[in-house]
């Protein structure tokens, strides 16, 4: 018997825990070796037990011959076979017949009286299954009935129950097959069972008239099954059905003919049926130890459950027990012993597998071993060695490639992919774009007739898109610029929305969905964009006065006001396209029911021809499983019957799905859909995606089952308009489901199914369904401002909010909350942040208050936060004017005098202290809102004034910290300088909105010396963890960065023409940001040229000596600030080299100014020392490298070795050059002048000690203290001994040496101690083992050495282990066991276990007499006894005792955690 047919058996009769996930029935296969085993088995019960029944068991045989023929590999009943099978019945036989069609058994026994047929279910359904804790318990029969014998045998009667069984076995009953509900109609569901009501109701009742109903003793069982169903199984695995009912059959018919003796016949013949199956299963196949474990639990556990029977059990039914016992107990303890020992020899081959094999080691090394092979790194050493010697020339600058501001900004905006390192390029694209955005909203509203309309609002919509997706992520956490996108963005629906409406009148009846008071939250600074608000402020509250119908009949609901369904009724084109649906439909559905009528005859033909043919059958003339001669076997090759059955079995038909569902609403909308307006498309997603912005909806709905557009049966009929927002179903068609094809025979009804989707909207880009985002949308949450991590402010957070115009608190209110005033803050400024915030009209009278006051701390962060929303915020409107109702005080020149008089004392206050920051950006806030609203000359004059004493402030702050840079003692203070003067210089650049802001062209003097000067501080103190990638600012100075960028792609047009007639500036500029470590040095320059494109942000220049002679070339970029002196970077580090892995782990992400290395081939050095070493940096071979000169040896070179140079390299080898404890955590200097390599600690990275490993490259050792030699990994004395430990410890983490004693002779040396012997270092355990004299590996910190015999009698597979012997007591053997997370795999019939050990290790005790573990009682480590029971848990054990040993661990005796 095959191993698939054996897993068959097993799984069904046993029914273990592990299970198939599919059905696995092999096309009858199985159930015919479940019919062989039965009946070989039969056989031998039959031989074992009393006499007495051997007739009977003959008689069951036989029955199960006649079962064997009528159900032949689950083909339908044969006419001819059942009738013989009915008249060859001899009185208490039975007929066991399983109608698998109809899901259920039949059983009819000859009785005296009469034939008795007894029928019930044969599977349960898998709802009854998986609802069950446990078995199902069912009563069998579920009826019975008696026929009278006359009417039985009559030929008239017997034919009709031969036909209907016949018919039964081979056509489904549709009406009783299990179904599900779909689309509102009943589908065909294969993967369930069938209900029994052919069999067990109708036949049944039919069967009464002809004779009684039966009322039998019922037999109670407990039936137990599974449904598996794994990811890509049509049919679920369950158990075989045919099982049950042989079973059923067998128990029934010892019980009816020998009463309570018979369920023990029955048990006793199940546990020689397992006895045999366990034999076949130890010599036909060899099944994994732990089914045969499986097997054997359940024959012990049944024959246990009938001695126990058997001693509670009545006298009467005890002796019957005691005698089958007396036949049958030889035969159970044959299997049980046979399976033990099976068992056992399995274990021992795995015992002998799992044993490691050991060997003595020799005591030296030999000289070859201690040769370093350096495979992967020799080629790089020789290389930088090679170099120093003949010397590198210096690399030339050449600027950086770039492309034309045309052909960037076409790519930026034709780039469908999101990047998320923004850059600078980025940001000017953008602006370019909003300044398109701004014409193309002007050109759209003053567009006259005669223009596409549809193709107008597509390309604004396709504008809309882009923007939007490009300034979102671009403004993210910045709510002035964010509220200028959401602005951007409704003007282009603006000027969308009024050209959809020109084309499209029947939208003038629907709201647009957007409330009038959404603008409310907006950060707005300039005077022009508040007039743009209210232009489209006043357009919304023109169009909802318009509207009749909400937004949701527009893009939501389908319902007879929705758009769709109205524009239907007035468009010919769509009705015409309904009306060609339908009559598509109806055809196809003609066609479908021609298709059905004509294979069903082909159906009923082939039915009727296998009810009308018999089987074939073949004459032997001697048949083993029988043992009869004469026999007949059936001929599945040539015979008809059975090919005609399965051709009908075979036979499928497609289902049809109606093309339109019945309800004419949503037939409208789905063929408006079809032939989708462009122009509404357009519409309908400009106005969702604003929507959704508002809503701030991130999270996707659940994911539809199919789009209108992509199912099969209507996507030829649409049109190629595309859009976000389409039709989706949230149910599967038809198509989509395993109902797709139905068997035969079917009806029309089950052929032709209603159309199955029910529809919604569902916007695909962010995966929402429109219907169920309905609230009310606000951008309140995009307009505020988060403060910062663990502020103390967040008690009043809601006053921030910029949608705040609740409930305002009373003063009392007030005054009762400074009890939650934090510790941090005083009482005063706590009361005053949260009355600023309360009455709109009067919110900068008060803060003009807090001005004159000291109450409020204008220096911190939330202060200035609070200052933005306040100044800012756009708010309701007012009495018409466009100040609107929070900022009509500007209109009043009292106050403005006030406000601009107390912001000039504060500014002269702080005016030479450069830590104020955050003072002026706060103050600077309220001065730009001076200048854009005042409404007199003398307020914008006084705003002018302060912006230019606010630039004169900030421009000497940041001449001051450069010095303060440059003359910094150590490298926190200059990061600390560089932080303030990178603050200080966006806000001198931010004055410059003056300038942008004039109609005329240029700079002053003065004014270009100081924005040049801030572009260069600007790029010198950008921290090269944020240059290059924006989004990683802290947000406070992001937006100040962003807001700068912007203003200089502004100016751009200004700084070239200043470049151009001002040059004496540019000179000045650079003069005084090009200075020395020690101090400013005046230098003369040539005419400053502006390069050609694509190179347009450079302008270059030579600098002249007082001589004139030319000596230096200048480049730099006017934009972003760069500066190049003779192609070296003034000023920062560049941040290729930054990026580099070894500059983190020195440096981590710290600032250093720099100036031109002096060192030959070297780029740049560090102006201050590091750990009193100098600091250079150079270019090689396109990687960037570092090397140091100590201060402390000025003629030492040192050059670091990233560790990647020892594991990689041109050789293909399969080790790294050094053991990994000597590469990772270790830092390697190569000093140029001795050809050494230094390996240090990163502890004392910067300092060298004599126990440090050198390498010595002329003789490629390596050394330490001159006393030590490492082996080299690839040697073969490294080899032998790591396979002795492994895997204990893998290979790559050993460190193995030969001492020396300096002091002696070679000769000597060999012939010395044995503390001269081989060493092997396990630093990550901390266990040392050296070779003893005797050649085996010894650890004086364990006093023990690694055993010759490995057998430790248990924790076979364990791997991670090794088997210790002490070295005074020769009888005690332990065993080490590595601890940490563990690796399962299996290995046969039994498992490797491998742990990775996390630096700790075990030491358990092995008794010498059992080899029993054990483990000291006095551990006070819970991880220590929870490993050994771990490890006992697995099945690799087999016995467990308690010693008194001390378990060891790097840290001493008692293993403690980290």
């Amino acid at each position: 018997m095959g191993d698939a047919r054996l897993d068959y058996l097993f799984h069904h009769i046993f029914l273990p825990t592990q299970l198939p996930q599919q059905s696995d029935g092999h096309n009858g296969q199985g159930d015919q070796a479940l019919l062989d085993a039965l009946l070989e088995s039969i056989g031998t019960f039959r031989a074992a037990n009393d006499h007495a029944y051997y007739q009977l068991w003959s008689t069951i045989q036989r029955s199960l011959r006649t079962f064997a023929t009528l159900h032949s590999k689950g083909k339908p009943f044969s006419r001819s076979s059942l009738k013989e099978a009915f008249q060859d019945a001899t009185n208490g036989e039975i007929i066991i017949l399983h109608i698998a069609l109809q899901n259920s058994g039949l059983v009819i026994q000859k009785k005296n009286d009469g034939y008795v047929i007894e029928t019930f279910e044969a599977s349960p359904q898998s709802a009854n299954v998986l609802a069950a804790k446990g078995a199902l318990e069912w009563d069998f029969p579920s009826q019975a009935v008696v026929i009278p014998s006359d009417t039985f045998e009559d030929d008239y009667f017997r034919d009709g129950l031969v036909g209907f069984l016949e018919k039964a076995s081979l056509e489904p009953v549709k009406q009783y097959a299990a179904t599900t509900l779909k689309a509102g109609s009943n589908a065909y569901e294969s993967r369930d069972t069938t209900s029994p009501t052919i069999i067990g109701q109708l036949l049944i009742t039919i069967l009464k008239a002809a004779g009684r109903k039966h009322n039998p003793t019922l037999t109670r069982k407990r039936v137990r099954d599974e449904v598996c169903w794994g990811d890509g199984a049509e049919n679920p695995w369950r158990r075989n059905p045919r099982w049950l009912v042989l079973r059923i059959s067998i128990q029934r018919v010892l019980c009816s003919l020998l009463g309570a003796p018979g369920i023990f016949q029955y048990k006793f013949f199940m546990c020689s049926f397992i006895s045999s199956l366990c034999h076949r299963f130890c010599t036909q196949v060899s099944l994994p130890a732990d089914r045969l474990t499986y097997a054997r639990m359940k024959l012990a556990r049944r024959v246990a459950k009938l001695e126990a029977q058997g001693i509670a059990s009545s006298p009467e039914l005890s002796t019957v027990i005691q005698s089958l016992f007396k036949h049958n107990r030889k035969v159970f303890l044959d299997a049980l012993q046979t399976l033990e020992k099976f068992l056992e020899n399995r274990g021992t081959q795995t015992r002998i597998r799992h044993i490691k094999k050991m060997y003595r080691l020799p005591k030296r090394a030999t000289p070859d071993s201690t040769i370093l092979s350096l495979c992967h790194s020799r080629a790089t050493l020789n290389e930088i060695l090679t170099e120093v010697y003949y010397g590198r020339p210096r690399a030339q600058m050449i600027l950086p490639q770039s492309q034309p501001r045309a052909v960037l900004y076409s790519t930026w905006v034709n780039n469908s992919e999101t990047n998320i390192d923004l850059t600078t390029t980025d940001y000017f694209c953008l602006a370019d774009m909003e300044a398109q955005l701004a014409q193309h909203v002007k050109e759209a509203l003053a567009a006259g007739e005669g223009i596409d309309l549809d193709g107008v609002v597509l390309g604004l919509r396709h504008q809309s898109k882009v923007y939007q997706a490009r300034a979102y992520q671009a403004y993210k956490e910045n709510a002035e610029q964010l509220s200028l996108m959401i602005l951007n963005l409704l003007e282009l629906w603006m000027a969308l929305d009024t050209l959809a409406v020109r084309r499209y009148p029947l939208l003038v009846d629907y709201d647009p969905g957007l409330p009038v008071d959404i603008m409310h939250p907006l950060k707005v600074a300039k005077l022009s964009d508040m007039f743009r608000l209210t232009r489209v402020e006043e357009y919304l509250e023109g169009r909802r006065r318009q509207a009749i119908y909400p937004l949701s009949n527009a893009i939501g609901d389908l319902n007879k006001t929705c758009f769709a369904v109205r524009y239907f009724d007035q468009c010919g084109e769509m009705q015409k396209l309904t009306s060609t649906i339908l009559d598509d439909n109806e055809s196809a559905k003609a066609q479908k029911n021609r298709e059905l009528v004509e294979r069903s005859a082909v159906y009923e033909k082939l039915i009727k021809e296998a009810s009308e043919t018999a089987c074939l059958y073949t004459e032997l003339e001697y048949d083993p499983l029988t043992r009869q001669h004469n026999d007949r076997r059936h001929n599945d090759r040539h015979c008809r019957k059975c090919y005609v059955t399965r051709e009908a079995s075979r036979m499928r038909i497609d289902v049809y799905e109606d093309l339109l569902p019945t309800d004419d609403t949503k037939a409208k909308a789905i063929a408006f859909e079809l032939l989708l307006p462009s122009g509404f498309a357009a519409w309908r997603d400009s106005v969702w995606q604003i929507l959704t912005l508002a809503r701030g909806d991130s999270i996707s709905d659940r994911q539809p089952q199919l789009l209108l557009l992509e199912y099969k049966g209507l996507k030829r009929y649409a049109n190629s308009t595309q859009s976000s927002l389409t039709l989706a179903s949230r149910t599967k068609s038809f198509y989509q489901t395993h109902y797709t094809r139905i068997p035969f025979p079917a009806q029309l009804d089950q052929v032709c199914l209603p159309h199955g989707l029910k529809y919604g909207v569902y916007d695909k880009e962010h995966g929402l369904w429109t219907s169920r985002h309905s609230d009310k949308p606000s951008f309140a949450a995009i307009c505020s401002v988060d403060l910062p991590l663990k502020s103390a402010w967040v008690s009043v957070k809601r006053f921030l909010h910029p949608t705040f115009d609740g409930v305002y608190p009373s003063a009392n209110e007030v005054v009762a909350s400074q009890t939650r005033c934090p510790n941090s803050l005083t009482v005063a400024e706590y009361s005053c942040f949260q009355d600023l915030r309360i009455g709109t009209r009067i919110q900068w009278i008060k803060l003009l208050r807090e001005l004159a006051s000291s109450n409020i701390n204008f220096g911190s962060v939330e202060t200035t936060i609070l200052v933005t929303e306040l100044a800012l915020g756009v708010g309701p409107p007012g009495d018409g004017h466009v100040l609107r109702a929070a900022h009509w005080v500007f209109r009043n020149q009292l106050f403005c005098q006030h406000l601009a008089g107390c912001i000039r004392r504060r500014l002269q206050a702080i005016a030479t202290n450069w830590r104020e920051g955050q003072i002026v950006e706060c103050l600077f806030v309220l001065v730009q809102r001076l200048w854009s609203f005042g409404q007199t000359v003398g307020a914008i004059n006084e705003a002018q004034e302060l912006m230019l004493l606010v630039r004169k402030i900030t421009n000497s702050w940041i001449r001051m910290l450069r010095r303060e840079i440059c003359n910094a003692v150590d490298v926190e203070t200059a990061q600390a300088r560089s932080r303030e003067s990178f603050h200080a210089a966006l806000l001198c650049r931010k004055t410059f909105i003056l300038e942008a802001a004039r109609a005329d062209l240029g700079f002053q003097h003065a004014a270009l010396t100081c924005f040049l000067e801030c572009a260069f501080t600007i790029k010198d103190n950008l921290s090269l963890s944020e240059s290059g990638s924006i989004n990683k600012m802290p947000p406070t100075l992001r937006r100040l960065y962003v807001s700068d960028l912007k203003l200089i792609h502004s100016l751009e047009p200004h700084i070239r023409w200043s470049l151009q007639h001002v040059q004496s500036a540019v000179s000045e500029a650079v003069n005084n940001v090009w200075m020395e470590a020690e101090g400013p040095s005046a230098r003369m320059f040539t005419t400053w040229t502006i390069q050609p494109a694509p190179h347009d942000s450079w302008c270059t220049a030579q600098s002249r000596s007082g001589e004139g002679v030319l000596d230096q070339n200048i480049q730099f970029n006017f934009i972003e600030g760069t500066l190049y002196i003779d192609g070296q970077l003034l000023g920062r580090l560049p941040e290729e080299y930054a990026r580099q892995d070894f500059f983190k782990q020195f440096f981590g992400n710290r600032t250093f100014l720099t100036r031109p290395s002096y060192l030959q081939g070297l780029s740049y050095m560090f102006v201050s020392p590091v750990e009193g070493h100098e600091i250079h940096f150079g270019f090689r071979n396109g990687y960037r490298f570092m090397r140091v000169r100590p201060r402390s040896s000025p003629t030492m070179i040192l050059e670091f070795l990233p560790a990647v140079v020892f594991l990689k390299g041109h050789a293909a080898a399969d080790v790294a050059d050094l053991p990994l404890p000597l590469v990772q955590e270790r830092v390697h200097w190569l000093d140029i002048q001795a050809h050494t390599v230094e390996i240090r600690p990163h502890a004392t990275m910067w300092r060298a000690r004599p126990s440090d490993w050198r390498i010595d490259l002329r003789s490629s050792q390596g050394w330490r203290r001159n006393k030590s030699q490492l082996v080299d990994p690839r040697s073969s004395a490294f080899l032998r001994i790591a396979q002795l430990i492994e895997p204990f410890e893998h290979r790559s983490k050993m460190i193995i040496y030969q001492p020396v004693d300096p002091n002696l002779s070679i000769r000597t040396n060999l012939s010395h101690s044995s503390n001269l012997n081989l060493t092997v270092d396990l630093p990550a355990l901390e266990l040392t083992f050296r070779v003893s004299f005797d050649g085996l590996l010894e650890s004086r910190q364990l006093r023990a050495y690694i055993d010759m015999d490995q057998d430790a009698g248990t924790l076979y597979g364990l791997k991670s282990s090794l088997v210790l012997r002490d070295s005074v007591l020769q009888d005690n053997r332990s065993i080490l066991v590595a601890m940490g997370p563990a690796s399962i795999t299996r290995d046969e019939a039994h498992v490797n276990v491998f742990i990775k050990h996390t630096g700790f290790y075990a030491r358990f005790a092995i008794n010498k007499d059992a080899k029993i573990l054990g483990i000291c009682s006095y551990s006070d480590d819970s991880n220590v006894q929870l490993s050994r029971d771990y490890f006992i848990s697995k099945p690799i054990v087999t016995q467990l005792h308690q010693q008194y040993i001390p378990i060891h661990s790097p840290q001493g005796l008692a293993l403690k955690r980290h």
